[in-house]
């Protein structure tokens, strides 16, 4: 079974919390809008911080997030670039 993408995963983990994008945004310390992006793609989660911060507010294990990541950046190098 293929893995969902990186976004996915943000948007299912967040639902199953009853979490808005507002509402995690505000958690996680960052705009609706970038919530927003990485649940569509438009925007990789770029940094360790962030990845480590929303597997914190979504209760999911961070490699969970970092499996999606390294898959999506193997396939289109468009996805993690830890700064």
């Amino acid at each position: 079974m293929a893995l969902e993408s990186t976004g996915e995963f943000i948007r299912q983990h967040r639902s199953r919390r009853n979490l808005t994008q507002s509402a995690l945004a505000e958690l996680c310390g960052m705009g609706q809008g970038t919530i927003s992006r990485i649940e569509t793609g438009s925007e990789p989660i770029r940094s360790v911080e962030t990845l480590m911060t929303l597997a914190r507010v979504l209760e999911c294990s961070h490699l969970s997030i970092l499996v999606r990541l390294e898959r999506e950046h193997a396939t289109n190098t468009g996805g993690w670039r830890a700064r």
